[in-house]
């Protein structure tokens, strides 16, 4: 449930890479040059949101425009 009281899915660090066909040290490497999704820790757990993931998705997409 996200502070607006609205239910979202969110993914494992695992689960996004699968969605996204990419390892999971390539998320590491993404998040050391900060173009990673947000992430949130939920307990000892990081999950990372639909909107993050949507975010982080629009980003990409963007600078894919830019490059072209």
């Amino acid at each position: 449930v996200t502070a607006q009281g609205c239910k979202q899915m969110s993914l494992t660090i695992d689960q996004w890479c699968e969605k996204h066909n990419l390892s999971r040290s390539t998320f590491y490497k993404l998040r050391k040059i900060g173009k990673a999704p947000r992430i949130i820790k939920v307990m000892e757990c990081i999950r990372i949101t639909e909107d993050a993931d949507r975010e982080w998705c629009t980003a990409r997409e963007a600078e894919a425009m830019e490059a072209a």
